[in-house]
């Protein structure tokens, strides 16, 4: 998510998933777990020149995953 203020500065805030093991789960229904808890992370580059961080979502499907164009296997 992107927010602004009245002044225009901008503030990013994400969420990319988790890195857990949803069999684990014991405080939530299995099923909620699996719908709504997607396995992943996320990569920040900052740009020194605007102190800007571009943050790159990086889900993890079936054990695999893309960074930098390369495709890693869990």
């Amino acid at each position: 998510m992107v927010e602004g203020n009245a002044n225009g500065d901008r503030h990013v805030s994400a969420m990319f998933g988790w890195l857990g093991d949803v069999e684990e789960i014991d405080y939530m229904h299995r099923v909620k777990a699996m719908k709504d808890w997607s396995l992943g992370f996320g990569i920040g580059y900052l740009d020194t020149a605007t102190d800007i961080v571009y943050v790159i979502p990086v889900p993890i499907i079936k054990g695999t995953c893309l960074i930098e164009g390369k495709l890693i296997t869990l």
